[in-house]
Parts: structure tokens; sequence; C-alpha cells
């Protein structure tokens, strides 16, 4: 459901106080508190230069691994109540209020996919490279060799093989991280605002911590960049195409449509066919469960087993 987040607690005099009556004196972006799973630090923002430091713009940072606050790999809807409570149990080292509000800053929706097989993890992140350059307002980065992300200024995409990540940082994954492609939706703090102000959704967390949510970012931000259908090779896919209920031209066109993608790309495409043209061939290719990213040549596993079609994984 959700992997980490991001919140903000605005320091009252009194909290202050508190802090330092356990803590001693303190400065800027210092970790005040930490347990599994959870990090205070506390930060000071100026509204301008010559401001002192008084204390109306002491606030507390809070980043929340889900994952090592439940020792678990995924989060649900039925852990809500033990995230809240270990939360609630937490704020009390920095704060003096019986419900202290908690802004969130940002939070990273995730899947997880368990793939043993490490040709075929590195497969996925190849083929999602080869999605769109520029989609909406997202970028693609591709420089990382096991990950790939599409970002802006207020959200995020992002693909990549957790066994390898983790080993870049010279740590050993976890049993809940093995094994683990992964995909994330981040929402960072300007779109949570604009999300607020636009709907009026207000900016914590019990208005986005949820499965429902995961699903909803999902459908709107992962799914127009990997598309629905299966990655299959062009002779794979024209034999589908051939055998369809659909008209000798029509099979035509679709062939040729996926040609001058892999021969292109993406984005070139789009430019190419009119708006309805596009997104009626890549309805049609959906219909036969077809990806318009095409693998380039059939795949040979690590267990030497040659496949010729890669199953969406959305």
């Amino acid at each position: 459901m959700v992997h980490t987040l991001q919140l903000k607690y605005i320091l009252t005099s009194e909290d202050l106080i508190h802090i330092q009556k356990r803590k001693g004196e303190f400065k800027n972006t210092d970790v005040l508190f930490k347990e599994a799973g959870l990090k205070a630090s506390v930060h000071f923002r100026k509204q301008y230069a010559y401001e002192a430091k008084d204390n109306e713009n002491w606030h507390i940072k809070i980043h929340v691994n889900l994952q090592e606050l439940l020792n678990k790999g995924t989060a649900t809807n039925a852990d809500l109540e033990v995230i809240y409570n270990k939360l609630s149990d937490f704020a009390k080292n920095f704060s003096l209020a019986d419900t202290p509000r908690l802004i969130l800053q940002r939070i990273d929706f995730k899947r997880d996919f368990i793939i043993s097989d490490n040709t075929i993890r590195q497969a996925y992140i190849n083929l999602i490279k080869k999605s769109y350059q520029k989609w909406g307002y997202f970028i693609k980065n591709t420089a990382y060799k096991t990950s790939t992300e599409f970002a802006n200024k207020s959200r995020k995409v992002l693909i990549y093989d957790k066994n390898k990540e983790r080993r870049n940082k010279h740590k050993f994954p976890k049993t809940y991280e093995q094994d683990v492609l992964r995909i994330e939706v981040q929402l960072k703090r300007r779109y949570i605002a604009n999300h607020k102000r636009n709907t009026g959704l207000i900016d914590v967390l019990d208005n986005y911590l949820s499965e429902e949510m995961n699903e909803a970012y999902f459908n709107q931000s992962v799914l127009p960049i990997f598309f629905k259908g299966s990655y299959r090779t062009k002779e794979n896919s024209e034999e589908i195409i051939d055998s369809s209920r659909y008209r000798v031209d029509k099979k035509k066109k679709l062939k040729e449509f996926l040609d001058y993608i892999e021969r292109t790309s993406l984005n070139t495409a789009k430019e190419y066919y009119t708006v309805n043209t596009f997104r009626r061939y890549i309805d049609a290719l959906k219909d036969l469960d077809i990806n318009p990213i095409q693998l380039t040549n059939k795949l040979t596993t690590e267990q030497g087993i040659c496949i010729e079609t890669l199953p969406a994984l959305l």
C-alpha cells in the first residue's frame, strides 16, 4: 500500500521547552528521536533573511518507513490502527498536544512484485525505459541501469530492483525485500498542497493512507506510462493480431503501428498519429493483451528457459 511517509509538526513554545528538558540544546536538522521505522528531526525555517530564530518557526519532520515500523513487506487497511497508534505514541516525544496535527509532506505508494529471476526483473526495467520520454509533465530519467523514473515537480513514478538497490548501498535485502521489483508513486508536498487547494482534501494522513488511494494513484500516474497488455516479441504480437476478429486492413494498421513505435519511439508515434487514432490503436492492442512496448528478442531466463512474452505488471 504505502512505503514511506513524511510528516510535519509545527512546534509550540511549550513543545520546545518540553524537548529541551529531555534533549538539551539542539541545532537545526538534528535528529532528536529515532526508533524502528520512525525518525524525527528538528528544523527552523526563516521567512526572511533578517529574522531571528524565534519559537514560532521551529518544526519537526517525521520520516516513517512503514515496512520497518510493521516489520513486514506491505501495509494494508487492517494495519491502519496500529500505524496511527505508533505515530501517536512517537509524537509524545516532542508534542504536548493530545492530538497533534501532523501535516502530510510526502507519501510514497508502492506495489511489490516477487520475481526470483534476475534477468526477468531487469527485462521489465529495460522495457519501461522504452516508454514515453515525456508524458504530461513527467520527464523520463534512465540514468541508472537498475531503475527508471518519470518525475515532475510534484510527483514521481519509479520502478527499480530492490535487491540491487540494497546491495548498491552495501546492505543485504531484508526478507520482505528479497527478489522484489518495486513500483512507487511519490506524491510530494507541492502536489498535496495543490490538491488541498483545488479539491479541499485536507493534508492529513487519514485522507491518503488507504489501499483505495493506492489504487487511484496507480491508475492515474502509472498505467498511462506502463500500459495494459503483456510484453511480446514482434512475431508473437503479429500472430495474435492475425488471429483476432479485426478486419484485414485494421490488422495491417495495428502491425504498422507497432513497427512505427519500435523504429521511432512512443512520443514520436503520439505526435505522428492523430489523438483519436493513437488512442484507438492503443485500446485495440489492450483488448488483445498486447503492450505497445515490445520485446526486441526472445528472453532466456537464468534457468535457460526461452520466453517470448512477459505478463503486464498492472
